[in-house]
């Protein structure tokens, strides 16, 4: 019963060259009385040399369990043009083979897969990304090195408690690994004081610190902003990393739209 619209940009290790950027731009709804939801995201990544945009189409299905109980599956497909710019580079090993010497690209077809449940106070899922495990070879025939995106899964799981009438506190986890053998996990804090603002704090394994506050003008625009502070070796030439997200719901039917504030999601 509503559309939503959300923005947001991202800059990692901030004081690098060539560091890590990431922009989106997002649009989703829910027709049939809510059992289907639909989604398009536009995203754009840099990160030195390297430069991926693209444009991921996905449709959920969402049933009830119970009274306050649900179960969504959802399914995405998204095409993506990948930039390896090689003369951008420095090789220490000028018989490297699986870099281009130029600017190469490479365009792929990708899916992504997951499953979210929900209850008045409790929430999880689990994801896989890469299903399709896109090959890409930036040099073509020339070298005929291709290498391969591995398939990365995401587990989540959180719940909600009142400790007052005005304050709300979510704890979650997040366990993120791949099948490249690539683990991390997350550990989460949020609250929320009188629907107006939230604050959080998390701590990656990796050895980040993130600080997170939203806040909410009107009732459904909401404005978001994260601090990553690094407290490896990362932290001796960096200050760390910022993020940034303003989202707005069109509401169709406000009687049966739940409010932003108090979604899991």
């Amino acid at each position: 019963d509503y559309k939503e619209i959300m923005a947001g940009y991202r800059k990692d290790w901030v004081g690098f060259d060539g560091a890590p950027e990431t922009m989106f731009l997002s649009i989703d709804g829910a027709i049939l009385q809510r059992r289907i939801g639909l989604g398009l995201q536009v995203i754009n990544e840099q990160l030195g040399a390297y430069r991926s945009t693209g444009v991921v189409g996905t449709v959920a299905g969402r049933v009830r369990l119970g009274y306050d109980n649900f179960l969504s599956v959802g399914i995405s497909g998204g095409y993506f043009n990948n930039v390896m710019d090689g003369s951008q580079l420095t090789f220490a090993d000028q018989r490297e083979m699986a870099i281009p010497t130029s600017n190469s690209q490479v365009n792929i077809f990708d899916m992504r897969v997951g499953v979210y449940y929900k209850d008045k106070k409790n929430f999880g899922g689990i994801s896989v990304f890469n299903i399709l495990e896109p090959e890409l070879n930036y040099t073509g025939d020339q070298r005929d090195v291709v290498s391969q995106m591995s398939r990365a899964y995401y587990l989540m799981a959180g719940r909600q408690f009142w400790v007052t009438e005005v304050i709300d506190l979510i704890p979650s986890v997040l366990y993120k690994t791949t099948e490249a053998g690539n683990d991390q996990f997350d550990v989460n804090l949020r609250a929320m004081y009188d629907d107006f603002i939230g604050l959080g704090v998390s701590a990656r394994s990796n050895g980040s610190i993130i600080a997170l506050a939203e806040f909410f003008p009107v009732e459904y625009l909401r404005f978001g902003y994260a601090y990553d502070f690094t407290t490896n070796d990362l932290s001796i030439g960096s200050s760390g990393s910022h993020e940034i997200m303003v989202a707005y719901r069109i509401i169709q039917n406000k009687e049966l739209t739940e409010n932003p504030r108090y979604l899991f999601n």
